[in-house]
């Protein structure tokens, strides 16, 4: 799952951030953090709205036999 999320967050740079001039080794580090950070954030975010998801399903199944 982690190789997924880094696959997807190289293919989020644009061909502009591409062209810019060389980064450090550590500017570039810190930019592969920020964007695995991003990524994190997103999939957490998603994670809970999917279980909100579930808790409502989950009440509505339950209520519709009662």
């Amino acid at each position: 799952m982690s190789h997924d999320i880094i696959t997807k967050v190289k293919s989020m740079r644009s061909k502009k951030d591409m062209e810019k001039s060389p980064l450090t080794r550590e500017e570039e580090l810190e930019a592969q953090v920020s964007n695995l950070k991003k990524a994190l954030e997103y999939s957490e975010l998603r994670n809970q709205g999917l279980m909100k998801v579930i808790e409502i399903s989950s009440k509505e199944y339950r209520g519709g036999f009662c």
